[in-house]
């Protein structure tokens, strides 16, 4: 029988017991799937994308264009201070990833482009899903498939 992760025990009883996940059901763990290229994970949460079912975006991309500038601070703040519109992803306007979306998240977004700050955390740059659990939600964020 198959062991593609090499650990002296066959990929099908890895699965069975639950070690590890075969969200594709092809019969290769899905850590093999990936580590193979067979499946991708650009989000690198060991989860092949094609099993994904939480909503991807961008951090940072506020205003849901595909990527983070100036813009995106000034669509926040425009939300925040002047009744502008809401974006239809939240968690993509929480740059800080601190659970809120706020005039702190704007200034984060400036500092990265404009005063060396850090740039925000995953998913920044490439579509993913959110690593951390918050109230904020993403019910669409068509930039990201």
């Amino acid at each position: 029988e198959l062991d593609c992760n090499a650990n002296g025990i066959p990929d099908s009883c890895d699965i069975a017991d639950g070690t590890e996940q075969d969200c594709n059901a092809n019969g290769i763990p899905d850590s093999c799937d990936i580590a193979s290229g067979t499946s991708l994970d650009d989000d690198m949460n060991g989860i092949p994308d094609e099993c994904s079912t939480a909503p991807q975006f961008r951090r940072g991309d506020c205003n849901t264009d595909g990527g983070m500038d100036i813009s995106d601070a000034i669509f926040l703040l425009s939300e925040l201070f002047s009744g502008g519109p809401s974006g239809s992803c939240a968690d993509s306007c929480d740059a800080n990833d601190d659970g809120g979306k706020d005039i702190g998240d704007a200034i984060y977004i400036l500092a990265t482009l404009f005063s060396g700050g850090p740039n925000p955390p995953a998913p920044f740059g490439a579509c993913g899903e959110d690593p951390t659990a918050d109230g904020l939600d993403c019910a669409s964020y068509p930039s990201c498939p």
